[in-house]
């Protein structure tokens, strides 16, 4: 058997070696309220990009990318779910470059 045959032969066992590739998970996505509208202020909502697989939720970017770890549905709504996580992460960021009100009470 010559060099070139042992190649080809080992070539064509790896191409039978692989597994199908699994399709990915269909992108999903969701509102969180970030900042109650008030009186003088419309308020503030942000996307939840997530995807649902094996009755786990993964919240991610709009591209697809992980951001978290999976999380168990256990039968609850995903979109449910994916808005208490993002409205979760988004709160752990802290909230320094909020938006400060003041009352209109004049000078105090």
């Amino acid at each position: 058997m010559s060099w070139a045959s042992k190649i080809k032969a080992h070539g064509q066992k790896q191409a039978r070696a692989k597994a199908p590739a699994r399709p990915k998970p269909v992108v999903q996505e969701c509102y969180v309220t970030v900042r109650r509208p008030t009186e003088n202020d419309p308020g503030e909502v942000a996307p939840a990009y997530f995807t649902v697989e094996n009755d786990h939720i993964t919240l991610t970017t709009d591209r697809g990318e992980p951001i978290g770890k999976p999380v168990a549905l256990n039968g609850q709504d995903p979109r449910r779910i994916a808005g208490v996580l993002a409205h979760q992460k988004r709160k752990d960021g802290g909230d320094f470059n909020r938006r400060l009100e003041y009352s209109s009470g004049g000078i105090v």
